[in-house]
């Protein structure tokens, strides 16, 4: 319950069922002031709804999986093999960078 105002907070489960729910690009809504892509995008989606779905889900998952691939490049650099190519300094396992390289260069053959 919030205090204060006597009403019960949403919890985390319903929060995000809300989130998923609400859309993300919605083609009849308009808006006076949106940026020219998004309207060249609301005209080829009136056009031809099939590709310009194509497109979108195209164009999401290419940035969810770079996003992905960030992510995996972090954890590899940076806690399974630390290595330079890590953003921050960490310390190298063993600490002794001569093993620390064999070690990364035989994982990575």
């Amino acid at each position: 319950e919030d205090f204060g105002t006597g009403r019960r907070r949403p919890s985390i489960g319903e929060r995000l069922d809300e989130l998923l729910d609400r859309p993300f690009f919605d083609p009849e809504e308009r808006g006076e002031d949106e940026p020219g892509l998004l309207r060249r995008f609301r005209a080829a989606f009136d056009s031809d709804p099939e590709s310009a779905s194509t497109l979108f889900v195209g164009l999401y998952f290419a940035v969810l999986l770079a996003f992905a691939q960030q992510g995996v490049r972090l954890w590899k650099h940076c806690y399974a093999l630390p290595d330079s190519l890590c953003p921050w300094d960490v310390g190298l396992p063993g600490g002794d960078a001569y093993t620390a390289k064999a070690f990364s260069d035989l994982m990575n053959f």
